[in-house]
């Protein structure tokens, strides 16, 4: 019997002198998927530029070129009640970053309060469209500025903002919260005599800057370091924000954006830095980045911001 285990095992070895006899090559057709148009368009009341993400998705198996990304000759029109008020063709010119072109708008283009619709459409693919409403500004009572902020959970020395809300009642609310930072270089000015006169003051900026991460229940990580929070479990009330920094002992000025945005954006945001936050985990749930076009994928997201300086 061991004899004729023995022959059976050489008759495998020598039937696959050209490869492993263990290892199999199996052929398969790549998955279909329906070609798409991919576009990111987020603005706001009083944006005079706007930056357009505009691509397509491609097939798991595929390795596409850089240069396939961008979609040439892709037609953009933001319609008001059907009437077209902007429209935009992205030509025929691939741009250095590969998909993302900063365009001009006219100032005033978007309004609070009202409901716009964006329509993107090429030959090659099925027309996409999404509508959205701008909210209303954000009630923001003031925006208080602590130095000596405290520690965080690290040990580490923060500074503190505190923005005072009036939250609307009745409605959802949607908040994000980011920070510019403005180098300050202070210089001397001499007389003829070489003697200090006076000081000039040399802005550089605002630069983005990172809120730190929070344990509030309230407060979830957007995007760029910025800070999400929904009106969920204060609706209609006063609420304090409080975001904090890593402490700097040099000059600075800040700038404090606070935006109401739409819920679309405020859920395409939390789900892209789920998202961001799977890839590098092989034991974590596949994370689906939200969209809100109709035969599309990605964001139509408008915002209305107003910004606070403090020192």
């Amino acid at each position: 019997m061991r004899n004729i285990f023995f022959l059976l095992f050489l008759a495998i070895m020598l039937s696959s002198c050209d490869g492993d006899p263990f290892e199999s090559i199996i052929k398969l057709d790549p998955p279909p998927y329906d070609k798409k148009i991919a576009l990111q368009f987020r603005a706001g009341v009083n944006d005079t530029f706007v930056d357009i993400s505009l691509s397509r998705n491609f097939g798991i198996l595929e390795t596409p070129a850089d240069s396939a990304f961008f979609i040439k000759n892709l037609n953009i029109e933001i319609l008001e009640s059907d009437q077209v008020l902007w429209q935009f063709n992205s030509g025929n010119d691939i741009p250095l970053n590969r998909a993302t072109i900063y365009q001009e708008i006219p100032h005033g283009l978007f309004k609070s309060g009202k409901t716009y619709e964006i329509r993107a459409s090429h030959p090659d693919f099925t027309s996409i469209s999404a509508k959205q409403t701008i909210p209303e500004a954000p009630a923001v009572d003031s925006v208080r500025y602590d130095f000596d902020g405290g520690i965080n959970s690290n040990g580490d020395e923060v500074s503190a903002f505190e923005v005072y809300l009036n939250d609307p009642a009745g409605v959802e609310n949607f908040y994000q919260f980011s920070i510019g930072i403005i180098s300050l270089s202070i210089n001397p000015i001499y007389d003829s005599n070489n003697n200090v006169i006076g000081y000039d003051t040399l802005r550089y900026g605002p630069y983005d800057g990172y809120f730190e991460v929070s344990d509030d229940p309230n407060q979830e990580e957007g995007l760029n370091g910025s800070v999400l929070v929904g009106d969920q479990f204060f609706d209609g009330q006063a609420q304090k924000i409080s975001l904090k920094i890593y402490k700097d002992y040099s000059p600075k000025e800040y700038v404090i954006y606070v935006r109401s945005i739409t819920e679309d954006d405020f859920i395409w945001q939390r789900s892209l830095i789920r998202y961001e936050g799977a890839q590098d985990n092989p034991l974590s749930d596949p994370v689906l980045i939200y969209s809100n076009f109709k035969d599309g994928i990605g964001i139509f997201g408008l915002y209305n911001q107003r910004n606070f300086k403090v020192n």
